[in-house]
């Protein structure tokens, strides 16, 4: 049986690269769909081990680097 953690092999830095550069998540204005974003890095990365706040201080530092370059 293959688990979970086994089948995500992306780090957070390349889920979270993909998925901001998917057309799919951003609104018609060409904002960011910031929960589309979390959704998709949350299903690619390879979160196992992290816990929530963990996850969460991550998701909010690559996001805070994306808007501030």
């Amino acid at each position: 049986m293959i688990k979970e953690r086994d089948m995500k092999n992306m780090t957070m830095q390349e889920a979270f690269d993909k998925a901001i550069n998917n057309a799919e998540n951003f609104n018609e204005d060409g904002s960011v769909n910031w929960n589309f974003i979390d959704a998709d890095v949350y299903m690619d990365a390879n979160t196992y081990g992290m816990t929530q706040e963990q996850y969460l201080a991550e998701f909010d530092k690559l996001a805070n680097e994306w808007e501030n370059k």
